[in-house]
Parts: C-alpha cells; sequence; structure tokens
C-alpha cells in the first residue's frame, strides 16, 4: 500500500498518509541534520561528534563551548532557516502558479527585498535597517505583484509575467543605487548583496525562527486549498473555498518568508 490509515478508536478519528511523503521527508530531514553536524563539526578547528554531544548537554571545555555554542551553532541554525523558508516560499508561490518558474528570486520578491536593503546601507547609511527594510521591499513588491496582476481576478500566468518585469526593475535599481553611493558603503552593501551565514548569531536566529512559528502554521492551513485550486478557480469555489482571500493570502505568506530569510542572511 502506498499509504498509511492512522485512526483513532475512542475518538473515530481517522487520517491517510502518504507513505512516500513520510519517508521522502524522513529523509531530507536526516540530510539537514547532517549537514548542520557537519558545519559544526569542521572548520579550522575540527571537533569530534563525541565532544559537540558533550558541549550540547553541558559538559566539554570551555573552548570548545564557545566555538559550539557562539561560533558554529547558530551559523548553522540561521542557515538552515534561512533555506526552510526560502524553500517553503518557493513551494507555496509555484504550487499556486502551477509553474516551476514562479520562485520567490524569479517573481521579484528577493529582488525587491535586495533593492530595499541596499538603500539602507548606500542611500540612508543605516546597515542595521538593512533586514526590516528587505522585509518591507519583499512585501512592496508583493503587493505591486498582486495589483498590477489583478483582473477581476489573479491570473497565475499574469503573476508570473508581472512579476518577470518586477525583478528587472528592481535589478536595474540596485545597480543605480549602487552607483550613487560611498565606495566603503557599496563594499559593505555587495557582501550583504551575496549572502551570508558568517558572524550571525542567537540573536539573528531568535527572530527567524518566531517569524517561522507563524508563517508556517499558516502555509499549512492555506496548503489545504491548494489541491482545490489547482482542479480550477470554478471548481475550487464549488467547493466552497474562498478563491481570492487564500490566493491574497498565499503570495502574504509566501513573500513573508523569503523576506524574513533575505533579512536574515542577505
Amino acid at each position: 500500500m502506498s499509504t498509511w490509515v492512522l485512526r483513532s478508536g475512542r475518538a473515530r478519528v481517522s487520517a491517510r498518509v502518504d507513505r512516500r511523503l513520510v519517508l521522502v521527508c524522513a529523509a531530507l530531514l536526516a540530510t539537514a541534520v547532517t549537514a548542520v553536524a557537519a558545519d559544526v563539526a569542521y572548520g579550522e578547528t575540527r571537533l569530534p561528534v563525541i565532544e559537540i554531544m558533550a558541549t550540547l548537554v553541558g559538559a566539554g571545555d570551555p573552548g570548545d563551548r564557545f566555538v559550539v555554542l557562539e561560533l558554529r551553532l547558530p551559523r548553522a541554525a540561521v542557515g538552515a532557516l534561512a533555506g526552510a523558508a526560502l524553500a517553503l516560499s518557493g513551494v507555496i508561490f509555484q504550487t499556486f502558479a502551477r509553474n516551476s518558474l514562479a520562485s520567490p528570486d524569479v517573481i521579484g520578491i528577493t529582488s525587491g527585498a535586495a533593492l530595499f536593503g541596499v538603500a539602507a546601507f548606500v542611500m540612508a547609511d543605516a546597515p542595521g535597517l538593512a533586514p526590516v527594510a528587505a522585509f518591507a521591499g519583499a512585501m512592496t513588491v508583493a503587493a505591486l505583484i498582486y495589483g498590477l496582476a489583478w483582473r477581476n481576478g489573479l491570473s497565475a500566468y499574469r503573476l508570473i509575467l508581472v512579476g518577470v518585469g518586477l525583478a528587472a526593475l528592481a535589478q536595474a535599481g540596485i545597480v543605480f543605487v549602487l552607483i550613487q553611493g560611498r565606495v566603503e558603503d557599496v563594499q559593505q552593501a555587495y557582501v550583504w548583496l551575496v549572502g551570508s551565514v558568517n558572524l550571525r548569531t542567537w540573536d539573528d536566529f531568535w527572530p527567524l525562527l518566531a517569524g517561522l512559528s507563524v508563517l508556517v502554521p499558516v502555509a499549512a492551513v492555506l496548503a489545504r486549498s491548494l489541491d482545490a485550486l489547482a482542479l480550477g478557480e470554478e471548481a475550487a469555489r464549488g467547493l466552497g473555498i474562498r478563491v481570492e482571500r487564500v490566493r491574497l493570502g498565499l503570495v502574504v505568506v509566501g513573500a513573508a518568508l523569503a523576506s524574513i530569510a533575505v533579512a536574515a542572511v542577505g
């Protein structure tokens, strides 16, 4: 059988679980955990797994605790959560549009975040505001995409075409902002544009975790309507789905996920 059936005798509740989906998710989770462990273990100072485990439970020498808990683990954790946010954002947009081109970078969400972030570096001379500016930029582009693609409803094809156009405009805006700035500010902006988890601390981790803890459940609720939307707008309406409200929610959540990832790692 390709599915598992879970039943609760007293509550008379049952659920069908796709076995392949569970196995794939388990394999991906194991791969992510392995990657994080490797990132913590390897570096200028190589640490055996036993010493890492001892450090995590409160043992180990002070040097190992500093390397693991203050340098490597927050960096790996921020990278993992940022990657998860971008991946979930891509899944939302691609499933919603039924097109693999509809990723946050192609339709301009991350480009809008980058434009506002670079402006914080170069024009406002306020690097500390770059994460907030990136979030504002991503949400601004999402609002423009939704507004410009609206024609008695939101079409997936119009969303992609409008998004590609806005992405090009945002990239041109980034170049324009960079050529206006001082060399020192532009250098910092370029480093931020490339993206890095270097020097990330727990202060970067907790806001990212808080954002995901809010957005992931909302995405899970909205995802229940994606299968109905895949059948077409009329079929979805016939099943009681509030199509435009769900589409707006998906655009907002997808953009917010991409923006918090850009805000965290550039």
